[in-house]
């Protein structure tokens, strides 16, 4: 008994050993451990698979089942001689719900329901689609997720941030203006203290054929844009290579004043940013794209590049609110 005992608890230990180096190795490996050990050493098969299923789900070793996921004819072989069953259409369930989980993107759904209230914006129309809104928000929602998890990276002081306290209301107000009842579009404003916020963030905007991801501030009051201003013209070297990687991004410049403005040097490097009224560097996406997988990692891939800016904005904002 101490000799089998021996034999089965070393064994074991190979195969642990074996699943820390299979993270980094191909998978087709696991199917040659498997007849050897089965075939070999005479462990039984359910044992072996049993022990795989806890060093791989209960230890949480992701990394070994993503791999797998992408050698899913190596897994059918797998299962099937093992369990006896055909694994193929597990295989493309589990597939297709991973790619959905890990890199959730805008669904062709969220875009049709958005069309389509443009062209019918009445209370009437929206009460009777109202569990197509719901799964667009619930879309729109996931992204959004993503989206906070990575930027928390990025910034620190986004961890926590729920989507609830950054999305938009698809309402229109109408107290004042002659607007449509619904807006047609999901947007969400991305700050520690979400979209209610007079600092600089991230904007995500989804709209078909006019979705954006935007960085920077947006019309912000007069005290606050000369601060910005100021802090543009004195700290003129770190402005320029901070914006240096975002003037392939798109700025608004219509409302933009005439003549550069009082009070400041302006230098012919940063004359046209001190002249906008909004700073705000802007990536739009086309339909195609942001129904992509890789929609939120584009996004956080130019986030990082905006942050700089940020944080530059919001030093000036903070002085301007002293």
């Amino acid at each position: 008994m101490c000799i089998i005992y021996f034999t089965y608890t070393l064994n074991l230990l190979i195969i642990k050993v074996f699943l820390s180096i299979y993270t980094q190795t191909h998978c087709k490996s696991i199917y040659y451990l498997y007849m050897y050990f089965t075939k070999y050493v005479y462990m039984p098969k359910m044992y072996f698979i049993k022990y795989i299923f806890l060093q791989t789900v209960v230890a949480w070793r992701f990394s070994v089942f993503q791999a797998a996921l992408h050698q899913s004819l190596v897994w059918t072989e797998f299962l099937r001689l093992a369990l006896g069953i055909n694994a193929q259409n597990v295989i493309f369930v589990v597939h297709t719900a991973h790619q959905a989980t890990m890199n959730p993107c805008i669904e062709q759904s969220t875009l049709q329901f958005l069309s389509d209230l443009r062209q019918n914006n009445q209370r009437d129309w929206f009460q009777a689609h109202r569990d197509d809104y719901r799964q667009a928000a619930d879309n729109f929602a996931q992204v959004l997720q993503a989206l906070i998890d990575g930027l928390a990276k990025i910034d620190p002081a986004l961890q926590g941030l729920s989507p609830a306290r950054c999305t938009y209301r698809i309402y229109n107000d109408m107290r004042f203006h002659n607007k449509p009842p619904y807006k047609t579009h999901l947007a969400a404003y991305i700050t520690p203290n979400g979209k209610n916020t007079g600092t600089a963030g991230f904007y995500l905007h989804i709209e078909p054929g006019a979705s954006m991801f935007i960085g920077g501030i947006y019309k912000a009051p007069t005290r606050v844009m000369q601060s910005i201003r100021e802090d543009i013209s004195f700290y003129r070297a770190d402005f320029e290579k901070i914006i240096a990687p975002l003037k392939h991004l798109h700025f608004l410049e219509a409302d933009s004043l005439k003549q550069p403005p009082r009070g400041v040097e302006a230098h012919p490097s940063v004359v046209e940013y001190l002249k906008m009224r909004s700073i705000c560097p802007t990536q739009t996406f086309a339909d195609a794209e942001v129904m992509a997988h890789d929609f939120v990692a584009q996004c956080l891939h130019l986030a990082a590049k905006l942050h700089p800016l940020n944080q530059f904005i919001n030093r000036a904002v903070a002085m301007a609110q002293d």
